[in-house]
């Protein structure tokens, strides 16, 4: 795989030949940049970013699905990057890379958030490792093919959906978009992470788009409330579907 061309704060996307898990990369040093996209960039879509303003910048066109950030960042910190982040309600998937292999260090990173966390020098196998792990949390399987969450009931191998064993008439879209909500119950899902999943890297659809389908869904799901479940917008960030106590 060539080596990167850098372009001011952002480094150039690659391109990926598996899936659609998109991986945002923080790392002020060029060189460990590159390297960690020689690691990454054969199976994922990796963006690289030199500073946390460029990625956070870059948070109004996509949010990825998992990041990768350096402890020590010219701006802010990256510990400080994912403290905003989590306060701003960003679930991104996040490992922090650092030098620092102190337990106070491990301690402090994920209490600002972190999902993982991965010393320096950083060995390829135990960074695949580590990845492919978190990208696997990104839309997680269904065990089984037939499973129920509450009064709904999801056959996934007929692509159908029934409350209290009564089908429910979905289009393809609301389907997989029902699905998505329901296997992710609680988690706040951008709408890029929504409109990625569900219709893929197609950029003519945009947020209308996605807010019809909620709206239909919401009305046909009872997802009001009526069935234990509520499916709330998160202001200028997304959707959460909330279990009612």
């Amino acid at each position: 795989m060539p080596v990167s061309k850098h372009s001011g704060g952002k480094v150039q996307e690659a391109h990926s030949t598996q899936g659609q898990v998109r991986i945002a990369i923080v790392e002020d040093d060029a060189d460990q940049l590159d390297y960690l996209r020689l690691c990454l960039g054969a199976d994922y879509l990796c963006s690289g970013y030199r500073d946390a303003s460029a990625f956070i910048r870059s948070l109004a066109q996509s949010v990825p699905d998992v990041l990768l950030l350096d402890w020590n960042l010219p701006d802010i910190s990256g510990i400080e990057l994912l403290r905003q982040l989590r306060r701003q309600g960003h679930q991104i998937l996040a490992m922090v890379i650092t030098a620092r292999n102190d337990e106070t260090s491990l301690v402090s990173a994920f209490e600002a958030g972190a999902n993982d966390f991965i010393g320096k020098p950083v060995r390829p196998g135990e960074l695949k490792a580590r990845v492919q792990a978190l990208a696997r949390r990104v839309v997680p399987p269904a065990t089984s093919d037939h499973y129920r969450v509450g009064a709904y009931r999801v056959d996934l191998q007929a692509r159908s959906l029934f409350i209290n064993d009564e089908a429910v008439r979905l289009t393809n879209r609301e389907f997989d978009l029902a699905v998505l909500l329901l296997q992710r119950i609680g988690e706040l899902l951008h709408r890029d992470v929504l409109l990625r999943s569900v219709w893929g890297l197609d950029e003519s659809i945009g947020t209308r788009t996605l807010d019809t389908h909620v709206s239909r869904l919401r009305k046909k799901l009872g997802l009001n409330g009526d069935f234990g479940f509520q499916l709330r917008s998160v202001y200028q960030l997304g959707y959460r579907l909330e279990k009612q106590s």
